[in-house]
């Protein structure tokens, strides 16, 4: 069953590196056909050549993408705020009216009857466009952030632990297992801002107009790190589900590691040997996920393979070096994801599954 990660658009914290040992792979929307990393490459390229990560880009800018690019180039030299400015500049041409004048004629009538349709088509097509821009606008912007507030979250653990090693030295009280186990569990406090950085219904609305133009809708399940996000998807169906105020069904119990590793290159080389290691418990799960898809009965599902996977969380990524992340499993029955980041579909049976990882 294939993930969806949302509504992120590229991965910038080592705090999300352990949702790759739940998905082997994960798919991904990106704005643009290029990188937002200047001059190298970013983890979200690491993890795309590893074949950790699948980029999908729904919307191509093709002959356009210079200028896009140019756009983006001249937002990170400068910082300014340019987003209000694209808007602007998008949507100024959409109310130019046309001012030829030409006999009211028979003929003329009609011609500019077909052409006020045509015109109309245009305009609507103009709209659309501009909403993408806009989209992958806000998008790229919420990766910067995401970078800047992972620089910051990084400048900050780092003193952490050397603030802890040195109380170590000092009061010769810790040994090396506390000190790791206290800095993992203060990694992912200071990270927590990172998850809920910026305003996340704008960026949802945004990764959603690009979602609509996807191809690929069916069978997917939602992957997300930002609880925000999630809360937004659950109020959404308990709003327009047939029952209002409807729950979704959770599974909780789940775990992964809070942290494999600040860099990406050996968080990718412990993910690989985990999943060599444990295939078949990651196809079981995924198995069991797409069960969940279409099953009417929910009790006690997944039940009989979570003890099992967090054993082996264990045996690999021992809670007191690595940490944990606890992970929530939301079953939306007889709606589909689709419905909730669009138009209900009322005709599906499926059931929607998001899978959050905070």
């Amino acid at each position: 069953m294939q993930s969806l990660f949302f509504p992120a658009t590229g991965f910038h914290s080592a705090r999300q590196y352990p949702i790759f040992l739940l998905f082997p792979q994960i798919h991904l929307l990106r704005p643009s056909e290029i990188s937002q990393v200047k001059g190298g490459e970013s983890p979200t390229d690491i993890l795309i050549r590893a074949g950790l990560c699948q980029a999908e880009i729904p919307c191509p800018l093709h002959e356009k993408l210079s200028v896009f690019q140019r756009l983006i180039e001249d937002i990170q030299e400068r910082g300014d705020d340019y987003a209000a400015q694209l808007g602007t500049l998008i949507l100024s041409g959409l109310s130019a009216e046309d001012t030829s004048a030409e006999p009211a004629t028979h003929r003329t009538i009609i011609h500019q009857l077909l052409r006020a349709d045509r015109e109309k088509e245009k305009i609507t097509e103009q709209k659309r466009e501009a909403r993408l821009w806009q989209a992958r606008l806000i998008l790229c912007l919420a990766e910067f952030l995401d970078r800047e507030q992972e620089e910051i979250e990084s400048g900050i653990a780092s003193v952490a632990k050397e603030s802890q090693d040195l109380f170590a030295t000092l009061k010769g009280e810790l040994d090396d297992i506390t000190i790791e186990q206290t800095f993992a569990e203060n990694s992912q406090e200071t990270g927590a801002t990172i998850r809920h950085a910026g305003n996340i219904q704008l960026r949802l609305t945004a990764w959603r107009r690009l979602y609509e133009q996807s191809s690929q809708k069916t069978d997917r399940c939602l992957l997300t790190t930002s609880k925000d996000a999630a809360d937004i998807l659950v109020e959404n169906y308990s709003k327009t589900a047939k029952t209002k105020g409807t729950e979704p069904y959770r599974i909780k119990g789940f775990t992964l590691p809070g942290d494999i590793g600040k860099d990406v290159e050996p968080a990718i080389t412990r993910i690989q040997d985990f999943s060599e290691k444990n295939a078949q418990i990651q196809q079981e799960f995924q198995k069991q996920l797409l069960h969940l898809q279409r099953e009417p009965d929910l009790h006690g599902a997944l039940s009989g393979l979570r003890d099992d996977w967090n054993q082996q969380i264990e045996q690999t990524f021992p809670r007191r070096q690595h940490g944990r992340t606890a992970v929530t499993i939301f079953v939306f029955p007889e709606y589909p994801i689709s419905s909730l980041l669009g138009p209900v579909n009322s005709q599906s049976r499926h059931n929607g599954i998001l899978v959050l990882v905070e």
